[in-house]
Order: C-alpha cells, then structure tokens, then sequence
C-alpha cells in the first residue's frame, strides 16, 4: 500500500540538502522544507499526522482507487478546516472527520462524481 501525508517524508534522494521528500500516487515528488520536519507542529499539521493516513484508507477502501482517495481524504481536510469554527469544543475530531469523509464519499456517488 502506498504511504501518503506527512509521515511518509524521507530524505530526499535529489541530492537537495534541508529538504524531505514524499511521493503521491502518481509518482511526483513533493519535496517539503526540513524546517516543517523539526518545528512544533500547529495544529493543522497534529490533525494531518494524526488522521491522514486512518482517512486516507478508509477512502480507498470506499472508492477502490488510490488516487481518488487521496483526492477524497484532501478535500475532507479542507471541508473541516473551513468549517472548524463552528466545531463545538468537546467533539470526537477523528470520527467528525470520518463523517465528513464517508458524507463527501456518498454526495459524490450521487452526484455521478468519478469517485
């Protein structure tokens, strides 16, 4: 299975000193500043370490295609973080965003969407 997000950075092999590199589903390589890598995360960032790649699975498993999973679990993460002012304060963030996701998912099929 492919690794996506911020925890599939490595070192990057182009040679480029102070940069992690990480490959999506279609083979480019997104390279990341080092900095990113050893600075306190926000708490954008925390939410992504902690939830992409659990999203990201349950995508594939509901579309059956890595590359419209990643497309499915980005567009999740954008639709909470536009709507993360109006999250209560005490909510179970990992399964707001499964909903999200599995809501976007279903909104998708209906709408004749590829994915």
């Amino acid at each position: 299975m492919l690794n996506h997000g911020p925890a599939a950075m490595g070192a990057s092999t182009a040679g480029e000193p102070g940069y992690h590199a990480a490959a999506d589903p279609t083979g480019t390589r997104l390279a990341y500043p080092m900095a990113m890598k050893t600075t306190a995360l926000s708490p954008i960032e925390k939410l992504l370490e902690l939830y992409y790649q659990p999203l990201f699975r349950f995508a594939t498993l509901l579309s059956g295609n890595p590359t419209n999973a990643m497309l499915l679990t980005q567009r999740t993460f954008r639709l909470a973080f536009d709507s993360s002012r109006t999250l209560p304060v005490p909510t179970n963030v990992r399964a707001w965003l499964f909903a999200i996701l599995f809501n976007k998912f279903l909104e998708d099929r209906l709408q004749g969407s590829r994915i």
